[in-house]
């Protein structure tokens, strides 16, 4: 599902948001000069009227997707993708478990289901995308990797149910050994146009724009300047922020 843009694709002639929006800059020039993006809709938050936006005026980064998103400081380490196992205890000879994703279950699982099997089954949930998951196993261990447009996220533990026969008493634990993590980040740009998008909007390549060279700002438009504003300079040197 697309995002909702004010006026729809953005141009400084049209956009019912003309108005708002240019007043990022302090000086209407060079406005023409915006580089085009996909921005990363997972992780907006309500805002304080409960509408999920990003504002013009918001500092980008980009996410291990490569996809752009706001700016929350600049982190460290190197990005890693989330790593969770799904261990069938107990030796059971029988049954079947359920995994959930983002509330959804899967079809039941076969007891000595494949690593294909599972994966197929998170993929028909409609959570994932085949390119987003790959699982693997090495005896009673699943071991599912997230990727793709899931790279370097924070992804919820797997829930699970379990219906196992035989064995002794048989079980099914869910872990995690490697929580996805951004990395560090940088600020490429501001967005140079307001985004509002519906609430149950979980992940979209929203087409928007950005400026990161040559603009005049005006400082107490940009979005978290009182925190980010030293490294928005430092950041983008070419432009400037009164």
């Amino acid at each position: 599902m697309p995002a909702v843009v004010k006026g729809g694709a953005w141009n400084i002639r049209t956009s019912a948001n003309t108005a708002a929006d240019l007043e990022v800059l302090k000086h209407h020039v060079n406005a023409d000069y915006m580089i085009p993006i996909a921005l990363d809709a997972s992780s907006v938050a309500p805002d304080t009227d409960g509408v999920r936006r990003l504002k013009a005026g918001t500092l980008l980064t980009k996410n291990a997707a490569g996809q752009y998103m706001r700016y929350q400081g600049a982190g460290s380490g190197s990005a890693a993708n989330e790593v969770q196992t799904v261990t069938v205890n107990g030796a059971p000879t029988g049954g079947t478990f359920t995994l959930g994703i983002n509330g959804v279950n899967t079809d039941p699982i076969a007891y000595n289901a494949s690593a294909a099997d599972v994966e197929a089954a998170l993929v028909a949930t409609g959570q994932v995308r085949d390119a987003d998951v790959t699982v693997g196993k090495a005896s009673n261990v699943y071991t599912i990797t997230f990727s793709g447009e899931l790279a370097g996220q924070n992804v919820p533990t797997l829930t699970q149910t379990s219906a196992l026969t035989g064995g002794t008493t048989p079980s099914v634990a869910v872990g995690t050994t490697t929580q996805g993590t951004e990395g560090a980040q940088t600020i490429l740009g501001v967005l140079a146009t307001t985004h509002e998008f519906p609430d149950n909007l979980t992940h979209a390549d929203a087409q928007s724009q950005m400026w990161n060279h040559g603009q005049v700002f005006r400082a107490d438009r940009i979005v978290d300047w009182a925190t980010y504003g030293s490294a928005a300079r430092t950041a983008l040197p070419t432009c400037r922020f009164d």
